[in-house]
């Protein structure tokens, strides 16, 4: 038999019914309104996140590079600055170390530098900083010493300043009523420290007609944990020094014919100086003390002899006048003639 035909659809009426089977897998759901869900391939969510971390990396570096260099500034600025003031000391510039870095005390003697010899091979040898604070460690020679130092330096107004003065409080002792002592033409009072900059400095030599002074050598390293003191005397020249053993050489003839004269009748005498020990120019005085020696025996004996030397106007010898042998103290009284 000839297979069944089937009958086409009326016009009009319902389609035919769909299968559950016929909906295409992939399809859109039933709900018009629900989201689509677009998914993003693994390996881009992978490379997004290589890219940021190499990103904040590179930032780092770069910072890092930048904090750096802003260091290397810093320390060039306080090396720089360090040694042009170390500069200024070794050639002698005291006027601009001092506009450097200020000097507290007395500044009268400081010019002394000119004339002194100077720290000589220096270097900067390490800076650190800490904020706005630094510390510098310098190295210099002073004669044959070697000094190490370390400079405070302050961050002021964006600047770099040194705060640590290599002046060092410096004492040089004389009689007051003696000459006037000096170093390089600067005059020094001798009523306290001075300040004098890292240095050998030398006493001004000066000559009268009866004493020699100056020529005495002080040095000076830098720091104030080791003040330097120089306690400057005068001698007395050759001729004044003949002309007061005479002096005492009669007044040992003298003593000898007193009862109470610490010599023995036998003993054999030495002198010993004479030596200054006072100057008061400005009422013309200078004394002077020799030690007699007396020997006895095996006993020796050391006894003090005070001359005063009264000079006039023109500062030569007028007169004399003398203690007692071994008694220092007692009031003076002229010399045996």
């Amino acid at each position: 038999m000839p297979p069944e035909a089937v009958a086409p659809p009326v016009a009009g009426g319902p389609p035919p019914a769909s299968r559950p089977d016929d909906d295409p897998v992939d399809g859109p759901t039933a709900t018009p309104d629900a989201a689509v869900r677009t998914r993003v391939p693994w390996r881009l969510v992978v490379s997004a996140g290589m890219v940021g971390a190499l990103t904040g990396a590179a930032l780092t570096i770069a910072v890092q590079a930048a904090d750096r260099a802003a260091a290397e500034v810093q320390l060039e600025a306080l090396r720089t600055s360090a040694t042009a003031y170390l500069t200024a000391l070794a050639d002698g510039e005291a006027d601009l170390a001092t506009s450097m870095v200020p000097v507290l005390g007395d500044r009268s003697a400081l010019d002394a530098l000119r004339t002194a010899e100077r720290l000589h091979d220096f270097e900067v040898r390490w800076v650190t900083v800490a904020d706005d604070t630094a510390l510098i460690g310098v190295h210099y020679e002073v004669g044959s010493m070697d000094e190490e130092r370390v400079l405070d330096a302050e961050r002021v107004d964006g600047s770099w300043r040194l705060m640590t003065s290599l002046a060092e409080p410096s004492s040089l002792h004389f009689d007051a009523g003696g000459p006037r002592m000096s170093i390089g033409g600067v005059q020094l009072s001798g009523y306290g420290p001075v300040q004098l900059y890292p240095g050998r400095y030398t006493i001004d030599a000066g000559e009268t007609a009866l004493f020699r002074y100056g020529g005495g050598r002080m040095d000076v390293d830098g720091d104030p944990a080791t003040p330097a003191e120089l306690y400057a005397s005068a001698e007395p020249t050759e001729d004044f020094r003949r002309a007061v053993l005479a002096v005492a050489d009669r007044s040992i003839e003298a003593c000898k014919q007193q009862p109470d004269c610490p010599f023995a009748a036998d003993a054999v005498l030495t002198r010993d100086g004479p030596s200054i020990t006072a100057m008061d120019l400005r009422r013309r005085a200078i004394d002077v003390a020799v030690q007699i020696g007396a020997a006895h025996g095996l006993r020796d004996e050391w006894h003090e002899l005070h001359v005063r030397a009264l000079i006039d106007g023109a500062g030569e010898l007028a007169s004399w006048e003398c203690a007692p042998i071994g008694a220092p103290d007692a009031a003076m009284q002229p010399c045996a003639p």
